[in-house]
């Protein structure tokens, strides 16, 4: 009987010793793996606009496809990600934040570069939709931040971590 209480024991022990326990420290550290890795999609769009006002079809183009592949590499590296205290709820969040940089050069900044490449002289009509995509992109941006700043910031808090 002795023999079974000690293995009971022993066997807790090391079962919650071997438990990996998220800290304040390891959230942090979660929080900027994720944030590295959007941080790269966020330079990477911007390069791509910067290259959309410069107006050179073949930069552009370049640095469209480079948008689009560190995007993918950003999605592929979040979902590699483990769980974090069990769950998945950051790895969401960052996907949400992710899906809207999807979006936006699938959609607006697709039409923008269509408009930059193939109009040489914009009619009044022409220019107000590049300016309204320009604000669509601009506003999904802006929501999808806000959202996730929210989280982010209510993750700090829970874990007791600031963000800079």
């Amino acid at each position: 009987m002795k023999r079974n209480l000690f293995f009971i024991l022993a066997s807790s022990l090391l079962f919650f010793a071997c438990t990996p326990k998220e800290t304040s420290k390891t959230a942090q550290d979660y929080h900027s793996n994720l944030i590295e890795i959007q941080t790269n999609v966020d330079e990477a769009l911007v390069e791509l606009i910067d290259m959309i006002d410069y107006e050179e079809e073949a930069e552009i183009l370049i640095a469209q496809k480079n948008a689009d592949a560190v995007l993918i590499d950003a999605i592929d590296k979040i979902n590699e990600l483990d769980k974090f205290d069990n769950n998945e709820e950051y790895k969401n969040e960052m996907l949400k934040l992710l899906s809207m940089y999807e979006d936006i050069l699938e959609n607006e900044i697709a039409e923008i570069i269509d408009y930059t490449i193939y109009f040489d002289d914009f009619t009044d009509e022409e220019w107000e939709h590049y300016y309204s995509l320009n604000e669509s992109m601009l506003d999904k941006y802006e929501k999808a931040h806000d959202e996730f700043a929210k989280y982010q910031n209510d993750f700090a808090e829970k874990w007791d971590f600031s963000i800079e």
